[in-house]
């Protein structure tokens, strides 16, 4: 401390400027790298993330969607019970494309597991509904 007090006023003030100088050179580096992180995460996000959710979202569209065809299916007969079973496999292409991108674009080891998962719901849910599309069609509402 007895350096500090034996200095000039000039320099001390040089040194102290000179300190806050450094000392915002760098937050501004710091400030500067985190904005960069910041702007990696932004462009994953978008780029990454954000499609796999439109993807999921499909796919829920599409299963959601089968279900009122089935639905209508059987509470309708004739040409409107035979357009929802129509419309039926075109939601299914849906739902395996959608899912496919997302096989495609999963790396995750947990998100690897919850689209087997998501897969294998999915094949016991077609048999399901392949079966009361045969007892449709064989007129055993």
């Amino acid at each position: 401390m007895n350096f500090i007090k034996n200095m000039k006023l000039g320099l001390r003030l040089g040194v102290g400027f000179g300190t806050t100088l450094i000392l915002m050179l760098v937050l501004g580096a710091i400030g500067y790298q985190r904005l960069g992180d910041l702007n990696q995460e932004i462009k994953d996000a978008t780029n990454i993330e954000f499609p796999k959710t439109v993807q999921a979202n499909n796919v829920i569209d599409a299963v959601n969607s089968i279900a009122r065809h089935l639905r209508n299916a059987f509470i309708y007969s004739g040409a409107e019970q035979q357009q929802s079973i129509d419309s039926i496999p075109t939601e299914r292409k849906v739902i395996n494309e959608n899912l496919e991108k997302l096989d495609k674009s999963i790396t995750s080891v947990k998100g690897r597991e919850m689209l087997k998962k998501v897969s294998e719901a999915r094949a016991a849910y077609v048999v399901d509904q392949d079966k009361f599309l045969e007892l449709l069609k064989a007129d055993k509402k």
